[in-house]
């Protein structure tokens, strides 16, 4: 995106509040699958960034938040971590780990009974509202 006044033009690549995009899905994908938006980096990592499903005129579309000005795209990414089978945070921790914003503590577990740090949740909240790390 480009700000152009007279002879100057300013690439706009961040925005100081969130900016809402609309993906059209494609025809038979199950708006009930846990996605998410990714914003691409030129290295070709992802990170999450705020998204929800929405359907319109009978048509599912993803409405993904950012404050950048990227590449994006919509990915399903389904996550379960065995220590949570019967846990009454499955769900919740499901739906985290599906959207990227959660890891686990490896070999496919979480540990959901364990404190985390105040980095982790750091980490967590940042990934969560789609920011870089400052």
């Amino acid at each position: 995106m480009r700000a152009i006044n007279e002879d100057k033009t300013i690439e706009v690549s961040k925005f100081n509040a969130y900016v809402e995009r609309t993906m059209a899905l494609s025809g038979g994908t199950d708006p009930n699958k846990i996605m998410t938006g990714v914003v691409i980096e030129p290295d070709g990592t992802v990170r999450p960034v705020p998204t929800k499903v929405v359907i319109i005129n009978g048509k599912s579309y993803a409405k993904i938040s950012s404050m950048t000005n990227s590449v994006y795209s919509v990915v399903w990414h389904p996550v379960e971590f065995g220590d949570v089978t019967n846990h009454w945070v499955k769900r919740t921790i499901g739906d985290l780990g599906s959207r990227m914003i959660i890891d686990g503590t490896g070999n496919g577990m979480f540990s959901p009974d364990r404190e985390i740090t105040r980095a982790e949740f750091a980490a967590i909240l940042v990934r969560g509202l789609g920011r870089l790390p400052d």
